[in-house]
């Protein structure tokens, strides 16, 4: 049985799979678009307080395209992700 309020991925684990399954680097609002298929309840407020934890961890960087426009890469060197993720991305 599914359950409407938990789901079985964290949303930090969905962030770092779908920046490495789009070769290291999306814009935020591509990022908020593919998660809200999963997770409706997203925001960009909520966005960026796990875009800043992975920055914090040193697991991307965050650079300012525009205005509104943030690319979002994945860190390669970097000892949060495991090796494996990382040679994925490759």
């Amino acid at each position: 049985m599914k359950s409407e309020i938990w789901s079985a991925k964290p949303v930090i684990n969905e962030i770092i799979d779908i920046i490495v399954s789009q070769k290291g680097e999306i814009l935020d609002q591509r990022l908020l678009e593919l998660l809200k298929k999963s997770y409706s309840y997203l925001n960009m407020v909520i966005l960026n307080e796990y875009l800043l934890k992975l920055e914090t961890m040193g697991a991307i960087y965050l650079q300012k395209i525009t205005k509104t426009k943030r690319m979002i890469t994945l860190q390669k060197n970097n000892k949060v992700l495991n090796k494996e993720v990382l040679e994925n991305l490759s």
